[in-house]
């Protein structure tokens, strides 16, 4: 957590900016440390702060919250959060005495996302910081476009008109839910271009190859690019993008 905090120092404004995290020579790293760095490169997106959390409760455990050995509270994690860690709780005691695997509800594939606009929710559109850091919470764990079409109604009827920046979050996350359900491990800006890879292994069929996309979509074997007539944050990138996402998780 404090390595992310330190990350997050830079790259103010409109300014790129890059955090090195280095190691000393000739220093092998535990299991524990690779995957807490790991969590840190793909953490990307603001509010990633949560799943940082998410992913240390992972690593370090959250303790028996069925028995007496439980340790935290519900204030130390929040009520939706700890609800949700005893509901998987209680699907795993429910598996073990039925004899059955458990099923995670935390299913789908991470998709790196690195796209050069803004996206944000921003100060002078929700002005609390809990509020902020509730919505972020909630965004994180959308499944659906549908959810996001509903959190975006809810936005504008408590709020008012959402900002680009907030347009752009929200077209983000819809991006992300519909790539995960084709395998997808990132999408990023490249230039002028937007490119989603598939995960190591996986590639396009022969069937998606063929769908006829518009001009500004092309897709390979592995990967799809999607090339804007204007600049990306001008562009209407997340339709196109969530329009050939959609046609090639039916295909």
């Amino acid at each position: 957590a404090q390595m992310y905090q330190l990350r997050g120092r830079v790259g103010r404004a409109s300014v790129r900016a890059y955090a090195y995290l280095m190691t000393e020579p000739y220093r092998s790293l535990s299991e524990v440390a690779q995957r807490r760095l790991a969590t840190i490169m793909e953490a990307d997106d603001l509010g990633a702060g949560f799943q940082i959390a998410l992913k240390d409760l992972e690593i370090r455990g959250a303790g028996n919250l069925l028995g007496a050995q439980q340790s935290g509270h519900i204030g130390a994690v929040g009520f939706t959060l700890f609800t949700q860690l005893l509901g998987e709780a209680v699907e795993r005691a429910k598996a073990k005495r039925s004899g059955q695997r458990p099923v995670s509800r935390r299913q789908g594939t991470r998709v790196n996302l690195d796209l050069a606009i803004p996206r944000y929710l921003p100060e002078s559109y929700v002005d609390d910081v809990g509020l902020r850091m509730t919505l972020y919470q909630r965004l994180a764990a959308v499944e659906s476009p549908n959810e996001i079409d509903a959190f975006r109604l809810e936005l504008k009827d408590r709020f008012g008109v959402l900002p680009k920046p907030t347009e752009n979050l929200l077209g983000a996350v819809k991006l992300k839910v519909l790539a995960s359900r084709i395998g997808a491990e990132s999408i990023q800006s490249e230039g002028e271009n937007v490119v989603l890879r598939l995960a190591p292994g996986l590639s396009f069929g022969s069937a998606q190859r063929r769908l006829n996309f518009p001009r500004q979509v092309s897709i390979g074997s592995t990967q799809l690019r999607y090339t804007p007539s204007r600049r990306l944050a001008e562009s209407e990138w997340e339709s196109a993008l969530s329009d050939a996402l959609v046609r090639l998780g039916r295909t």
